[in-house]
């Protein structure tokens, strides 16, 4: 009798062990990835990502981020700035930014998202697009200044 009931006081402080201690989770609900090419023809990427957390707290708001490209090759790591667009919270960077002289590279890229509490989400995303070059000459032809969305390459010009 004495064994069954140590046995059931173990299993009641695990119990409890367990819901105090659990982890708040960190969700992405949306993540926004554009690539880009400057005026310059350097290219690049901008990758923001929304989250929801379990908890009514910040604890879980990114503060930084890995992203790799397809190969695995390149990466960047950088501490995730917050942008608020239509009242949405954004966290992520428009900065990432190949090295002079290369392309974008085309395909499945990943982003490792890293919470306050270090808690981590991973998440997988494509990049596909035409002509950079192409891209430029429309950017250029309609006499845009500002930042521009060229539909045709799948680029925004900057």
């Amino acid at each position: 009798m004495g064994r069954i009931r140590a046995l059931v006081l173990v299993l009641v402080l695990f119990a409890l062990l367990s819901v105090s201690c659990s982890k708040d989770e960190m969700n992405i609900t949306d993540l926004q990835v554009q690539g880009y090419v400057r005026t310059d023809s350097t290219m690049g990427l901008s990758v923001y990502a929304v989250t929801r957390s379990t908890s009514k707290n910040d604890k879980n708001v990114p503060i930084q981020m890995v992203v790799k490209s397809p190969d695995g090759n390149l990466s960047w790591s950088f501490d995730a700035v917050k942008a608020t667009f239509d009242g949405r919270s954004y966290y992520g960077s428009a900065d990432i930014s190949m090295p002079a002289g290369l392309s974008l590279p085309k395909g499945q890229w990943s982003v490792e998202i890293i919470g306050r509490d270090g808690s981590t989400v991973n998440r997988e995303f494509d990049i596909s697009y035409t002509d950079a070059a192409e891209a430029l000459g429309n950017f250029t032809g309609a006499g845009q200044e500002a930042p521009w969305f060229d539909e045709k390459s799948n680029l925004t010009v900057i």
